[in-house]
């Protein structure tokens, strides 16, 4: 099956309702001020990118990426032809078409993470010249990164050092990371281009190359309010669109296994909290998933609390 892009749901319920996949995560102060055709849902995605479902953003329309792939060059314009300074100091380049996803967040656990692929239309024959860009901004207690407020980019590669883009990951250079789409039969009248594609995907999605499933994770702490930019945008000029795929339901904090909740209360079922200086209640620790070996809990009274300890 082709991806089959859709618009018109709000940037709010993307995040709440498709992207996150964890109910400890507090979101808040969603945007997407590019908007329009820009952002929007996909699906039928396994065939093609190994991600089914998720969030689509595009330097472009997100309506262009449906397959065949039949063009070497497709390109789209965004209604509001946004740049954005992190996405120029990471291509070196003048930015338009930025496509922009952020958000507030609150995570319960000491990581976070979501999975995504990166797509474009630049790829092939314009490896290591047009350099289409995107990240994944990220920045909040902890976070000291040349970008923004402090932001650091989590769009790297498993050796956490190199940014994923088109002169990074593709059939010369790092690609173990990269798949072909090239229009058949292959080069694109670029030597760099893998001369032999299979052409499986060309049925199913229209750019002509696209990274593995990448995941960007980023060590945070728990309880801390963090903020979020994702970014794809053209560099120089406003044509070959390129794509980031978020995958649904992927983002999380921590191990998903490790789940710790509480009941507070006393024996009397009507009763929800414990009040100092009445009889006993209960604390009741319920874990998630994982195994109950070797754990040791500690439990501490918040220096900002009005509980004393040991009464």
């Amino acid at each position: 099956n082709s991806i089959i892009p859709r618009t018109g749901e709000t940037p709010q319920f993307l995040v709440e309702n498709v992207l996150l996949g964890d109910f400890c995560l507090n979101i808040s102060n969603v945007s997407a001020p590019a908007g329009g055709n820009s952002i929007g849902q996909f699906f039928g995605g396994q065939g093609s990118i190994n991600v089914e479902t998720g969030i689509m953003l595009v330097n472009g329309d997100i309506n262009q990426a449906v397959g065949p792939n039949n063009s070497t060059g497709t390109s789209s314009t965004t209604a509001a032809n946004l740049s954005d300074p992190d996405i120029e100091a990471i291509s070196g380049s003048v930015s338009r078409d930025a496509s922009i996803l952020e958000f507030d967040f609150v995570p319960d656990q000491d990581s976070i993470k979501f999975d995504y692929v990166f797509a474009s239309e630049e790829y092939c024959e314009y490896v290591g010249g047009f350099n289409d860009a995107f990240g994944f901004f990220l920045s909040g207690p902890g976070i000291n990164g040349p970008y923004t407020d402090g932001a650091e980019n989590i769009a790297i590669l498993p050796d956490n050092v190199t940014p994923v883009s088109i002169n990074t990951v593709n059939f010369g250079l790092n690609g173990q990371y990269y798949e072909s789409n090239a229009v058949p039969p292959g080069t694109q009248g670029d030597p760099d281009c893998d001369p032999n594609p299979t052409g499986k995907f060309n049925q199913f999605i229209e750019y002509d190359g696209f990274t593995t499933v990448l995941e960007a994770k980023a060590a945070v702490q728990a309880c801390e309010t963090y903020h979020i930019k994702i970014v794809v945008a053209d560099a120089l000029d406003q044509i070959f669109d390129s794509a980031v795929f978020l995958g649904s339901n992927s983002f999380i904090s921590g191990d998903p296994g490790l789940r710790l909740t509480t009941e507070v209360g006393y024996t009397n079922p009507t009763e929800e909290t414990a009040t100092e200086g009445c009889s006993g209640a209960y604390i009741s620790f319920v874990k998630f998933g994982g195994t109950f070996e070797n754990m040791e809990f500690t439990i501490n009274i918040d220096n900002t609390s009005t509980a004393t300890e040991g009464v």
